[in-house]
């Protein structure tokens, strides 16, 4: 029997927006959460007017850890929403689960254009779509910087969670 992978998005996107360091009880339970701090991804996240393909609100490109910044998510300046920006993480981390943290090779993920309004629930899910709202304040704000093989962009780097080897979640149970 195969395993399934599933998620909710809603867990992925509360996954990638935990930024701050709760204190905790013990001194290895505060060990334990540096270490997890320090093995998050950095990524890029940039605005640009280059995206010309209507449909396309954001642009994933992925690179060899050779390159910096390896991870870069180019948002559409006339299209960029809370909701957009949410959309994108959500696919670099599905594709981070499917490829591993760093690709091999250049790759490029399309990110369509949000087409129906999401829903906000109640709590931590109202927190999150908060969280996104200021990043895209930040980008908006932020100033310009060359990134390589991009050019310059008005650009700000956010760290994710880190993912699994690349494989590990399709392989057989033993």
């Amino acid at each position: 029997m195969a395993n399934h992978f599933s998620f909710t998005s809603h867990s992925l996107i509360l996954a990638a927006f935990l930024f701050a360091i709760v204190p905790c009880g013990t001194l290895e339970a505060q060990r334990s959460q540096q270490s997890e701090v320090a093995r998050r991804v950095a990524v890029t996240l940039a605005v640009t007017d280059d995206l010309t393909d209507g449909s396309v609100g954001a642009l994933i490109l992925r690179r060899p850890a050779s390159v910096s910044p390896s991870d870069v998510i180019l948002l559409d300046r006339s299209r960029l929403t809370p909701r957009l920006l949410e959309d994108a993480i959500r696919m670099l981390l599905v594709d981070r689960v499917v490829s591993g943290d760093t690709s091999l090779s250049n790759m490029a993920l399309r990110v369509p254009v949000p087409t129906q309004p999401q829903q906000t629930g109640p709590g931590r899910w109202a927190r999150e779509r908060g969280r996104s709202t200021q990043i895209c304040e930040r980008l908006v704000h932020a100033q310009a910087v060359d990134l390589a093989g991009i050019g310059q962009r008005q650009a700000i780097t956010i760290y994710l969670p880190p993912g699994l080897k690349a494989g590990r979640v399709f392989a057989k149970p033993k």
